[in-house]
C-alpha cells in the first residue's frame, strides 16, 4: 500500500506486493519442510530405516514391520539385534 501511496503507480505497486507475498510463501514451504525433517528424526533410531519400521511422528514412537520389534525396530522377532 505504501508504494502505491509513495508512487501513485497501481502496477508497481501490485507487482511489489506480489513479489513480497511470494517470498513470504517460500519461506512457510521451507519452514514446514525442516519441520517435517524434524518430526520424522524424532523416533528412537529412526525406526530402522524404512526396512524395518516407520515412524509415528505425532507420537515420536515406531510401527515395526513384520518380523522386526523393540523401541527402534532393531531387533528381529527371534531377538538378534543388529
Amino acid at each position: 500500500m505504501l508504494d502505491l501511496v509513495t508512487t501513485g503507480d497501481l502496477l508497481h505497486s501490485s507487482r511489489s506486493a506480489l513479489r513480497l507475498l511470494e517470498t513470504q510463501c517460500q519461506a512457510s514451504l521451507v519452514r514446514r519442510e525442516d519441520d517435517a525433517k524434524v518430526e520424522a528424526l524424532a523416533c528412537p533410531g529412526a525406526c530402522g530405516g524404512d526396512a524395518r519400521g516407520s515412524c509415528d511422528s505425532n507420537r515420536g514412537t515406531c510401527s515395526c514391520n513384520a518380523g522386526f520389534i523393540g523401541e527402534d525396530c532393531m531387533e528381529d522377532e527371534s531377538g538378534k539385534d543388529y
